[in-house]
């Protein structure tokens, strides 16, 4: 068998490699990145990106500085998914697991997923089914996955990161809450933005908490000067939030908990607490509590409406839909003064977009309704009109109901986004019935290449 040196030492360090396929399996691959101090003769940490749409480079772009200066390798996979069957991220990693430790000389207990949306919760199964095998989750947009049973005592740390506008925020407040009475470590990260992989400070910010939890159990020697360097960090960041008191008082409680045993931290245990004494911060969280319990009324509200169309004979009028979702109020909500009630009517209507949009569009063409995808649809339009996904679920829809005029409509939409291919267009096959005709013909004529 060759040796990690055999194997690794005609590839590139200091610099990303966009393409390896895996040897044990060479249907699946990954875009790899070495740091500049990696010798095959030394262990070590591995960091598996999960991108939910097989995104290789993307991930790996957003932790390769942070990769580079802690010296962790980054195995980044093209095959991984998400709102869909769990067996390509299954395949995924059969392929990877073997391929990191023939190749890439992983320090022993220092494996590390990182996941966004779909893969984040298929990594908290695959984490448990690993036991000590898996150091730590990064996990983005998303907490656990469905009946998730969890390992006790807990078996790898959790860090938690989700946008202000990501429809799946409150979710992961709550899990970071929840998990305070488990013996799970776990941190948590809000960056401004929406359901998307965080900017590179954040990334930055996940991997060192996780670098120094493996300086408290033992899987890395304690280093003295790094430690100050984390310490540093973390309380640059716990004092950028001062304009957020709650999320402040959390900062320097992490900082107190998290370097505890480590290095003297009364002076931020004394922080935290004067923070939470504080009127500011008791608002704040009950602001946050409020919030989150309108939120719970209005997903019932909205799960009445998807039952109504789901069994109606006949498709709503739009105009009722709207004003029982309260499409309207929601969006004067988020262009409001108040910054926690602007950010939660942004959530909720990226979550109302991401359902009638994509989930329960998707769900009715494949069932061949057209009608109630739709309805969907017309509500997506009022939050974000003419998008993209938008425009391609009506054609689809108006494709499978036969309206050739309103279908090409849709295909003009599409058109005007700049982001469709007319390749694309001449091999779905949900756009298929709208492939005829002089109509289609010249559209076609005028498609330009997609943007970057």
């Amino acid at each position: 068998m060759a040796s990690p040196a055999d194997n690794t030492t005609s590839l590139s360090t200091g610099e990303v490699i966009e393409h390896l396929p895996c040897r044990e399996d060479p249907a699946r691959s990954y875009a790899l990145y070495l740091p500049s101090a990696f010798r095959p003769d030394r262990r070590w940490p591995v960091m598996i990106l999960m991108d939910p749409r097989g995104r290789a480079l993307v991930p790996l772009e957003l932790f390769r500085p942070v990769a580079e200066d802690l010296g962790y390798v980054l195995v980044s996979s093209y095959d991984t998914a998400s709102d869909g069957p769990r067996e390509p991220n299954i395949l995924a990693l059969r392929a990877l697991l073997p391929e990191i430790e023939a190749r890439f000389s992983p320090a022993p207990g220092r494996i590390y997923f990182a996941g966004f949306s779909g893969t984040a919760r298929f990594a908290w199964d695959v984490g448990a089914l690993m036991g000590n095998g898996l150091a730590g989750l990064i996990g983005v947009g998303a907490g656990l996955p469905p009946a998730y049973d969890p390992p006790s005592p807990a078996t790898f740390a959790f860090f938690g990161i989700a946008g202000t506008s990501d429809f799946n925020y409150e979710e992961l407040r709550v899990l970071n809450r929840a998990l305070d009475d488990g013996n799970q470590p776990h941190r948590f990260a809000a960056f401004d933005g929406p359901h998307s992989w965080p900017p590179a400070p954040v990334c930055t910010a996940a991997l060192e908490w996780m670098e120094l939890q493996a300086m408290k159990t033992g899987l890395l020697p304690r280093s003295d000067s790094l430690l100050g360097r984390l310490h540093g960090a973390a309380v640059n960041r716990a004092r950028a939030l001062a304009d957020n008191p709650l999320m402040a008082a959390e900062a320097w409680t992490a900082i107190a908990e998290d370097f505890a045993g480590l290095l003297d931290v009364t002076a931020e245990a004394a922080r935290a607490e004067q923070l939470w004494a504080g009127e500011d911060v008791l608002k704040a969280q009950r602001r946050e509590q409020e919030l989150i319990l309108a939120r719970d009324r209005y997903q019932q509200r909205f799960s009445a409406w998807l039952k109504q169309v789901d069994t109606a004979p006949n498709s709503p009028v739009t105009a009722r839909s709207l004003r029982t979702l309260e499409i309207a109020r929601l969006q004067r909500r988020q262009d409001g003064k108040d910054p926690l009630d602007a950010a939660a009517a942004r959530r909720i209507l990226a979550h109302v977009f991401s359902y009638t949009a994509f989930y329960e569009t998707r769900r009715y063409l494949a069932e061949k309704r057209p009608r109630p995808a739709l309805a969907m649809l017309a509500v997506a339009d009022a939050i974000q009109p003419d998008g993209l996904q938008v425009c391609l679920g009506r054609a689809r829809a108006y494709a499978l109901s036969g309206q050739q005029k309103e279908g090409l409509q849709a295909l003009a939409c599409l058109l005007r986004s700049g982001r469709v291919s007319a390749a694309f267009v001449s091999r779905d096959p949900g756009l298929a019935p709208l492939r005829q005709g002089e109509a289609y013909k010249a559209l076609m004529g005028r498609w330009p290449a997609p943007s970057p």
